[in-house]
């Protein structure tokens, strides 16, 4: 490919960015119980499984130095992604009504009140 055709291809490429518009994916609890209870012989059952661990563990790592809106949770150190999924799965399965609100405040929800901060 000549210089004048990459270049072209960039602004192109760069243009088509530029024109999308933005705007916020984040998942609703809804979403993440799909994620979170994916059958073991769902095509995307590893995929599933990561996204899920990986977002209760960044809820988590949140929660470790801030409010995430009114929720706080004090999560020991030792408790591991697989029981925060545990955590989480158990409380929106519990409460389904909720499914619609973000992944991140269900997640919060269910950590505050499962470890929940003695000072």
């Amino acid at each position: 490919m000549s210089k004048t055709s990459s270049q072209l291809f960039a602004a192109l490429l760069l243009l088509g960015a530029l024109s999308s518009p933005a705007t916020a994916s984040f998942e609703s609890g809804n979403t993440q119980w799909t994620t979170s209870t994916a059958s073991k012989n769902s095509a995307g059952y590893h995929q599933d499984t990561a996204l899920c661990l990986s977002n209760k563990r960044g809820i988590a790592d949140v929660l470790a130095s801030e409010r995430i809106g009114d929720f706080r949770a004090c999560i020991p150190s030792q408790v591991t992604a697989g029981q925060l999924a545990d955590v989480a799965i158990e409380y929106l399965g519990a409460r389904t009504a909720l499914g619609h609100y973000s992944a991140d405040s269900g997640g919060a929800s269910a950590f505050s009140e499962a470890f929940p901060c003695t000072q």
